[in-house]
C-alpha cells in the first residue's frame, strides 16, 4: 500500500511539473501559434476561403491589439495627474477628538470561596474468594 502511494505521488508531481513547464511555452503568445499554423494550413489548402478569412481576422485582431496597447501607453503617461481634481466625491467631516468615557467604578475584590473538602477515600472491595 506504502508503494502504491508513492507511486501515485511521484506521478502526480512529475505530471504537475510538465503542466507548469507547459505554461511559459506557445500557450503565451497564441496570435504567434494561430499565425503559424495559419500559415501552415493555407500552404496545404491554398483554395480554403475558410482559412483566408480567418488569415485576415487574425491580421485585424493583431492590428487592434498593436492600436490597443499603443492607447493603453499614451493613458498611463498622461495619469500622473492628480484624479482627485476630477472625481467629485463628498467632503468629508473633520475628524472628531474622542469623547471622554465616564470613569468605571472599581471591582470588588473577589470574594474567597471557602474550600472544598477533600474527597473520601473509597472502601476497598471485598475480596473475592475462589469460587468454584
Amino acid at each position: 500500500m506504502i508503494r502504491v502511494n508513492r507511486v501515485l505521488a511521484v506521478a502526480v508531481l512529475l505530471c504537475s511539473a510538465s503542466a507548469f513547464a507547459a505554461g511559459s511555452g506557445p500557450a503565451r503568445v497564441p496570435m504567434e501559434r494561430a499565425s503559424e499554423s495559419l500559415k501552415s494550413n493555407l500552404q496545404k489548402n491554398p483554395d480554403n476561403q475558410g482559412l483566408e478569412n480567418a488569415a485576415r481576422r487574425l491580421q485585424d485582431n493583431q492590428q487592434r491589439q498593436a492600436e490597443k496597447r499603443g492607447e493603453k501607453a499614451d493613458r498611463l503617461e498622461g495619469q500622473a495627474v492628480d484624479r482627485s481634481a476630477t472625481v467629485d466625491r463628498p467632503e468629508r467631516a473633520d475628524k472628531v477628538e474622542r469623547v471622554e468615557r465616564p470613569e468605571r467604578p472599581e471591582r470588588p475584590e473577589r470574594v474567597e470561596r471557602p474550600e472544598r473538602p477533600e474527597r473520601p477515600e473509597r472502601p476497598e472491595p471485598p475480596q473475592r474468594g475462589n469460587r468454584r
